[in-house]
C-alpha cells in the first residue's frame, strides 16, 4: 500500500552520485514488481546510458526486462544492447535474458538471438539459448539456425541441451520435421 509514496523517492534517487546507492535502489524498485511500472521510464534512460556505472545499468534492465514489458521503448532497448558488440557482456546477456521474458513473436527478437548464438562469449551463447526456450514456439522462425548449433558435435552440450528442449516445443507444432532433426542429430553424435 505504501509503494507509490516511495517510489518517487527512490527514483529520485537513481540520480545519487554514488554508484552501490544506485545499485540498491534499482533492487529496491524491482521489490515493488508491479508498483514498479512509474519508474521503468527513467530505468529505460539509466539503462541506455553509456556513461553509467555498468553494473547501475544492469540492476536498470533486471528492473526493465521483468517490470516494463509493456512499456514500448524495452523491447528496442534490449536489442538495441544485444546487437552492439560494444556493449558489455553482462549487458548483452541481461538484455538476452529480457528478450526472452518479452513473450515476443517478433522475428527481430528471434533473429537477434540467433545471432548471437554464432558470438564467442559463452555465457551469450547461453543465455541466447535459454532466452529462445523461453520463446518455446515463438522462436520457430530461428529453426534453421537452432537446427545447425543441435547437429554441431563441437557446440557446448549446455547450448545444445537448451536446444534440444525448444525443438520439443518447436516438434510439438511439426512433427515430421522434429523426427527428421532427430535422426540427423543421433548420426551425428553417434
Amino acid at each position: 500500500k505504501q509503494a507509490p509514496d516511495y517510489l518517487g523517492v527512490l527514483t529520485e534517487a537513481l540520480k545519487d552520485p554514488h554508484a552501490g546507492t544506485r545499485i540498491a535502489v534499482a533492487g529496491a524498485i524491482r521489490n515493488l514488481e508491479a508498483d514498479a511500472k512509474p519508474a521503468v521510464p527513467t530505468l529505460v534512460e539509466v539503462a541506455r546510458n553509456p556513461k553509467e556505472n555498468t553494473l547501475v545499468r544492469a540492476a536498470a534492465l533486471h528492473v526493465v526486462s521483468r517490470h516494463g514489458k509493456d512499456n514500448p521503448k524495452t523491447v528496442p532497448l534490449l536489442l538495441d544492447l544485444l546487437n552492439n558488440s560494444d556493449t558489455p557482456a553482462a549487458l548483452r546477456e541481461a538484455a538476452a535474458d529480457g528478450l526472452g521474458r518479452a513473450g515476443s513473436e517478433s522475428a527481430e527478437i528471434v533473429a537477434a538471438l540467433c545471432k548471437t548464438l554464432d558470438e564467442k562469449s559463452l555465457d551469450l551463447r547461453k543465455a541466447s539459448a535459454v532466452a529462445l526456450g523461453s520463446l518455446g514456439v515463438k522462436a520457430k522462425d530461428g529453426w534453421p539456425t537452432i537446427k545447425t548449433h543441435l547437429a554441431d558435435p563441437k557446440e557446448d552440450s549446455s547450448i545444445r541441451n537448451h536446444l534440444i528442449r525448444l525443438t520439443g516445443t518447436l516438434g510439438k507444432t511439426n512433427r515430421s520435421e522434429e523426427r527428421r532433426v532427430g535422426k540427423e542429430c543421433r548420426s551425428r553424435w553417434s
